[in-house]
């Protein structure tokens, strides 16, 4: 079933056989820090797990778990020996959407993948994912397969000097 923005999965997912949100962003910086950041809905997995990782092997990287019912989340593994975990965050929106945000510092590889782990034979929607260098995760830029880079937000106040909190 086709979402908005991404789709409903449903299947074997677990640790054999996950989704590959992106294999291979290639120009990365060791030293610098990566944000991998997708949104997902709880249907019927009460859980998943979220891998940005390097040198072709999801145990290369950091790995978080994401708890849709109690809203908790833990490191299921950081190898630091390829990439550092630097943050984890999730922003509640909506029908139980989530949008979750992971980032490491890339400590040795030339390329980045990010991979999506449910539990086996249950649903859940998967969509809007992106990369992107930094510590936080910019709004989502939807694209038909090529990069595209997001442009600056703009701030505009009018009779600013007509407001009492200017003074």
């Amino acid at each position: 079933v086709r979402g908005v923005d991404g789709f409903v999965y449903r299947g074997n997912s677990g640790e054999v056989n996950p989704l590959i949100i992106n294999n291979q962003v290639t120009g990365v910086t060791v030293g610098n820090n990566y944000s991998f950041s997708l949104y997902v809905q709880k249907r019927e997995s009460d859980e998943c797990e979220v891998v940005l990782a390097t040198n072709g092997a999801a145990a290369n990287g950091v790995k978080m778990l994401f708890n849709f019912s109690d809203e908790s989340s833990f490191v299921v593994y950081n190898n630091t020996e390829y990439m550092s975990l630097y943050d984890f965050s999730y922003e509640k929106l909506s029908d139980d959407f989530y949008r979750l945000t992971l980032v490491g510092t890339l400590v040795t590889g030339t390329s980045l993948f990010c991979l999506l782990y449910w539990e086996d034979e249950k649903d859940i929607w998967a969509g809007g994912a992106q990369v992107e260098e930094g510590t936080f995760s910019s709004p989502l830029i939807p694209t038909s397969g090529s990069q595209e880079t997001r442009t600056y937000d703009s701030c505009i106040i009018e009779n600013v000097d007509q407001r009492d909190w200017w003074n």
